[in-house]
């Protein structure tokens, strides 16, 4: 009876698998068929020091600039305040590492909770009394949290070293958007 896992790569010599049939295949097929190899045959590739530590930073970052840039589109006095709290109350929090590993994004950061902090900022102009009440708290306790977690590190991105987390309108002052 035969084996259940016998395929056409248990047959063939590896080097006919690595020289003959690996350049014809695109990066997908290629990984696929590796996987398909026994363990020891396979081709691995190590990762370098901080790759994963790298990928988490772009993809966090890139959910939480898909959130910032919503508060730039809001249509209405409402709807922002609601997306700057839920910003403040949800995201920031939930990515606080990056505050650890970007020293730019950190800065930031700091700047802007210490203007949230401050019942006269110019944003507050239109904003809801809800979030003139819980935005300067929400603000303070993130402040709190990057004191605990000091600076360590900067991870370059692997694809661009000069890509820092997040770059998006409500970040910056209200009167200077330029980047």
């Amino acid at each position: 009876m035969p084996d259940l896992f016998d395929h056409l790569f248990d047959n063939l010599p590896t080097d006919i698998i690595y020289y003959e049939i690996f350049p014809f295949l695109d990066y997908n097929s290629r990984v696929t068929a590796n996987l398909m190899l026994p363990r020891k045959d396979r081709i691995g590739h190590p990762l370098k020091k901080d790759a994963a530590l790298g990928f988490a930073i772009r993809l966090s970052s890139t959910l939480l600039l898909k959130v910032v840039n919503s508060v730039a589109t809001a249509k209405t006095k409402l709807s922002r305040s609601r997306k700057v709290l839920q910003v403040y109350r949800t995201f920031v929090p939930k990515y606080i590492f990056l505050t650890e590993y970007c020293a730019k994004y950190r800065e930031m950061m700091i700047l802007k909770c210490k203007d949230y902090t401050d019942q006269t900022f110019e944003e507050y102009d239109t904003a809801t009394p809800h979030t003139k009440k819980t935005l300067p708290v929400l603000c303070a306790n993130i402040l709190e949290m990057i004191e605990q977690r000091p600076f360590k590190r900067a991870v370059a991105d692997s694809r661009d070293a000069s890509w820092t987390p997040i770059y998006a309108p409500m970040w910056e002052s209200s009167k200077n958007t330029g980047r």
